[in-house]
């Protein structure tokens, strides 16, 4: 089912402070391991199922680990998940994954994802450059249609967290309140993925790889939750649209080279 990736020792280390790295931002600004961590996998010849089943883990580690920093360090405050927004999310948002994984679990073979990641990565970002004022104008309805988008984008590329950030705080102006929404959604975004994504392509859970996974993440979100005390969270949300720019510019300079 997977193409195997052979990873030298070197490379092992490489990609675990990448991973490491990966998870301080996503403490931070709420996103991070999948959509820098997705393009630059590919660049080191990952296939995106391989990709999905190394990133999934620690995205939703990260996530649930932010989760309890935010209800024991702001329990006196008021953050809370915008109840229509959340309706909106598991009704729509979350099944629609299933329609990408679907897709991906067949066209996994034939589909360059290198192109297609690059693609829907700065075609979201550009929206976000450009477009962000008018989500707020948007009607329910096109927020539904959006959010079905979404879904259905995020389970084929495991690309849509761009996407997902960008309607969430187009909706919120509160700084932690917008922070605690994304890592919310996020977290319950990979966690169903993952869920479907083992449930279709007949995998179990590596315990062993967990384990591994739970050190990086719990190194990563303390230094992230002391960094977001000193540091304003947009320079990393800034840092990591920076990134996810780059990394998907060279992945698809390198697909037409390898094409």
């Amino acid at each position: 089912m997977f193409k195997k990736s052979i990873v030298a020792m070197p490379e092992i280390y490489i990609i675990s402070f990448l991973l490491l790295i990966l998870v301080v931002l996503q403490s931070v600004a709420g996103v991070g391991v999948l959509v820098v961590g997705t393009p630059a996998l590919l660049m080191f010849h990952y296939s995106l199922p391989n990709t999905l089943s190394l990133l999934l883990p620690i995205s939703i580690l990260t996530s649930l680990l932010n989760l309890f920093v935010f209800k024991f360090y702001k329990k006196n405050e008021k953050i809370s998940v915008d109840k229509k927004i959340k309706k909106y999310f598991f009704i729509i948002c979350l099944p629609s994954i299933f329609i990408g994984l679907f897709f991906l679990k067949f066209f996994n073979e034939i589909v360059n994802f290198k192109i297609i990641v690059s693609l829907v990565i700065l075609l979201s970002l550009y929206i976000k450059l450009k477009f962000n004022f008018f989500l707020k104008n948007f009607s329910n309805l096109t927020k539904k249609y959006f959010l079905l988008i979404v879904g259905m984008i995020h389970g084929f590329t495991n690309s849509g967290g761009t996407l997902l950030s960008l309607f969430l705080s187009s909706l919120i102006s509160k700084k932690d309140q917008t922070r605690y929404n994304i890592t919310f959604f996020y977290f319950f975004l990979a966690l169903f993925q993952y869920i479907l994504f083992l449930i279709l392509f007949n995998l179990t859970i590596d315990f062993e790889k967990f384990l591994v996974n739970l050190v990086i993440c719990v190194i990563g979100v303390v230094i992230g939750n002391l960094l977001v005390k000193k540091f304003n969270e947009k320079y990393f949300q800034l840092l990591i649209q920076i990134l996810a720019f780059f990394t998907s510019l060279i992945l698809l300079i390198d697909s037409f080279f390898t094409f």
